[in-house]
């Protein structure tokens, strides 16, 4: 399964796991290149693929990064929680370090929540570097009472060295101490694509959490359908090819988002029906990208059944999701995952994505087909669609996501451009609202 088994374990002390650390870093940089390295607990699970983009984008907008987690500090001495605090109990121990920092004694103080803590290759180098020459380090690490000595002095040392201590890309929501999760947990988790890792899960493959996590992801099952020209039985088999929609529902399933199996469905069939019955190319918009879930759906059907057609997908990439003004919260930027998303997919030749808000385009190509999946309040989704409404071709068809009782603003412009005579429902699928436009705009 490509374990790597460490070839000389030893005991460790709860509560003085800087030893494990190091131990770690050492045998990483003697075996492995990597650019950062994951403490995960054997009571913690991973909840989905896509982390080691997800936090390599950030890295990449953070050089002078050290430690990423959930970190707290600096800690004075009037502010410090109780394993932060024994250090200042022991300042004359502490004292030759604590002055080194760019931030001085006051500013030195870190802390953090050990699973799920990250440490980048430059500062887990200087980290055992400054253990190895540095006596008084390791003296005062064998004299001191302080415990959580990894949670506490190990981020201290990071930042004494110069590196910034920052708060993870990744949502700690569901990484926490002696909490019990529960499906529900899970579920909202699995739907967040920023939640990454979850703590603690019991250490039994039987637990009623780790098996739910297996059925929602297929027990891990990662599958790349093959493509028509891969195929030589589809591809012989006639032509248009075959459509296969479960292929790309697996993988839909591999990219975060909160399109659902049906809704897809929706998607396929209308864009295969309009494809199948004009002459191309097609000029294919969706509005809202995100991390591409929607996207390669969409993709797909035009690779199968149309690919000398274009797929413009418009998003600003900054991760802002929901209804401003009422519920609106950010995942972080999205554009590399997206990026990663259509190419893991074979898709990225088809995709022209833009990354910008609608309202700053110039838009001037006939449209066939147009999803509207941006921010849910009215004035987005009113300003997303009448930048293409005077582009639609008579037959045209608009699906709007989330047209549901918790987007009311979804729900009221919809409503209201269906009382327009030129345009007419087709069919609801969960929260995908399908409208076709009749006739051209006057």
């Amino acid at each position: 399964m490509g374990v790597v088994v460490h070839p000389s374990p030893q005991p460790m002390t709860w509560g003085y796991l800087h030893n494990f650390a190091l131990d770690c870093i050492r045998f990483s940089i003697a075996n492995f290149r990597f650019d950062c390295l994951t403490i995960v607990d054997s009571d913690q699970i991973s909840l989905r693929s896509g982390y080691c983009a997800h936090l390599g984008h950030a890295l990449a907008q953070w050089p002078s990064a050290g430690v990423l987690g959930a970190v707290s500090g600096p800690h004075g001495r009037r502010n410090a929680p109780p394993p932060a605090q024994r250090i200042w109990d022991e300042y004359e121990l502490w004292k030759p370090f604590l002055s080194r920092g760019p931030g001085g004694e006051e500013g030195s103080i870190h802390s953090l929540f050990w699973p799920s803590t990250v440490f980048t290759e430059r500062a887990a180098r200087d980290l055992c570097d400054l253990w190895d020459r540095e006596p008084a380090l390791r003296a005062a690490l064998g004299r001191t009472k302080a415990w959580a000595t990894e949670e506490v002095v190990l981020p201290t040392l990071v930042a004494m060295m110069g590196y910034e201590v920052r708060p993870s890309p990744c949502s700690f929501d569901y990484v926490k101490f002696r909490k019990a999760f529960t499906a529900h947990d899970l579920d909202q988790a699995l739907a967040r694509p920023d939640a990454f890792w979850m703590h603690p899960v019991p250490r039994q493959m039987g637990h009623p959490l780790r098996i739910a996590l297996r059925e929602r992801t297929q027990n891990y099952r990662r599958s790349v359908p093959m493509r028509p020209d891969q195929s030589h039985d589809l591809a012989t088999f006639g032509n248009p090819p075959l459509l296969l929609v479960s292929d790309i529902l697996r993988i839909m399933h591999g990219i975060p988002g909160w399109l659902r199996d049906e809704e897809a469905d929706l998607l396929i069939a209308v864009l295969s029906r309009i494809v199948l019955g004009r002459p191309g190319p097609h000029t294919i918009v969706e509005v809202g990208s995100h991390r591409g879930r929607a996207t390669v759906v969409l993709a797909n059907v035009l690779r199968q059944l149309a690919p000398d057609s274009r797929l413009y997908a418009i998003d600003p990439h900054d991760g802002l999701v929901g209804a401003a003004y009422q519920q609106l919260y950010s995942t972080g930027p999205t554009l590399a995952s997206f990026q990663q998303n259509i190419e893991n997919a074979g898709v990225a030749d088809i995709i022209t994505p833009i990354v910008s808000k609608t309202g700053d385009l110039g838009w001037e190509k006939p449209v066939e087909f147009l999803l509207i999946d941006g921010l849910h309040d009215y004035a987005s989704v009113a300003s997303d669609f009448r930048s293409f409404e005077r582009w639609l071709v008579p037959g045209a068809c608009i699906a709007f996501h989330d047209y549901a009782p918790s987007f009311p603003g979804v729900l009221r412009f919809v409503d209201e451009l269906l009382r327009q005579p030129r345009y007419r429902p087709v069919t609801l699928r969960g929260s995908m609202m399908l409208v076709q436009c009749l006739s051209p705009q006057t």
